[in-house]
C-alpha cells in the first residue's frame, strides 16, 4: 500500500523530524509500505536530514520512499532532479513518482523530462491536461502526448491513473483502463 502524503518534504529545510514521524506512523499504522511527499524546494540536502530520513523509514518498516514533482513554478524536472539526487549521493533510498499533469502546470516538456528523470522514477501519476485552461481532462483528450512520454519508462512501470472519472466514475474508468492498456500495447509494438 502507498501513503501519500499531501505536503512538502522541503520548504528550504527538510520537514521536522517530528513531522516525519506523525507521517511515518500514520503510514505504519495503515500497513502501508511505501510513503511518497511533495519534493519541495531546498539548496541543498544535508546528511543529517538523511540520516533522519533513514531512521524514522526504518523505524516505521517503510521500504519504498518516493518525491514527486508539484505545481509550483519551483517544481521542475531540473529542480527535482537535483533534490532526488542529493538525496541518493547522501545514502537516501528514494525514487520518484512522475506526476505527467504536473509537469503541464510548470511549462516543462515532457518527454524531455521523463528522459531526464526516467533512471529514477518508479511511479507514475497519468493524467492528460488542456493546455489552454491547464484543466484535467481524460486521456487522449488534452494536450498531452502520453504515448510519448510513456515509451521513456520500462513497460510495467507502476502506473495510476490520477483525475475525475465523472458521474459514472466505475464506467468512465474501465473506459480508461482500456486506453491505457491499448497504449502500452503501442508502446511494445514499438520497442
Amino acid at each position: 500500500m502507498l501513503y501519500s502524503v499531501p505536503e512538502l518534504l522541503y520548504t528550504d529545510q527538510m520537514m521536522t523530524e517530528t513531522e516525519l514521524r506523525l507521517y511515518a506512523k500514520e503510514a505504519y499504522a495503515l500497513g502501508a509500505k511505501h510513503l511518497k511527499f511533495g519534493a519541495g524546494y531546498a539548496k541543498e540536502v544535508s546528511t543529517e536530514d538523511v540520516a533522519i530520513l533513514n531512521i524514522v523509514l526504518n523505524e516505521y518498516e517503510i521500504n519504498h520512499f518516493m518525491i514527486e514533482n508539484g505545481q509550483e513554478s519551483y517544481s521542475t524536472a531540473d529542480k527535482l532532479n537535483q533534490i532526488c539526487i542529493q538525496l541518493i549521493e547522501k545514502g537516501a533510498a528514494v525514487s520518484l513518482t512522475f506526476d505527467t499533469g504536473n509537469f503541464m502546470y510548470v511549462h516543462g516538456n515532457l518527454v524531455k523530462n521523463a528522459e531526464l528523470l526516467k533512471s529514477n522514477v518508479t511511479y507514475i501519476h497519468l493524467k492528460d491536461i488542456t493546455a489552454d485552461t491547464l484543466g484535467m481532462t481524460l486521456l487522449g483528450e488534452g494536450d498531452i502526448s502520453i504515448v510519448e512520454v510513456l515509451k521513456a519508462f520500462p513497460s510495467d512501470i507502476n502506473t495510476a491513473i490520477e483525475y475525475p472519472c465523472g458521474h459514472d466514475p466505475l464506467d468512465v474508468l474501465k473506459k480508461e483502463i482500456d486506453k491505457l492498456t491499448a497504449i502500452k500495447e503501442a508502446i511494445e509494438k514499438l520497442r
